[in-house]
């Protein structure tokens, strides 16, 4: 494939970009962070759990890690809460044990 098919440019930004990043959701793992590297991959979808990527990331040369775009990202667990309480309220009491 060519640069062209492989990078574009990222908005008004004007940065040149992989058209695929590597995002930590699913911790990836070192080896996958150095290979996404080797493969000139410079878009990283970075949460702050994910201590391999983050750790591949800073032990770069400061020249190295100038080329890349390193998205910071913190998990929400606030839908993930509200679900939970609607299903809490929604849910039927427990039925008062014989003798109460």
């Amino acid at each position: 494939m060519t640069d062209d098919f492989l990078y574009t440019t990222l908005g008004r930004t004007g940065r040149r970009v992989f058209r695929l990043g590597l995002s930590a959701s699913y911790r990836p793992g070192k080896a996958a962070v150095h290979e996404a590297l080797d493969q000139g991959l410079n878009y990283f979808f970075c949460y702050g759990f994910d201590t391999h990527m983050i750790k591949v990331l800073r032990e770069l040369p400061a020249s190295r890690r100038q080329e890349l775009l390193v998205v910071p990202t913190a998990y929400s667990f606030v839908e993930e809460a509200k679900a939970w309480l609607g299903r809490r309220r929604l849910a039927p009491a427990p039925a008062p044990a014989a003798g109460d």
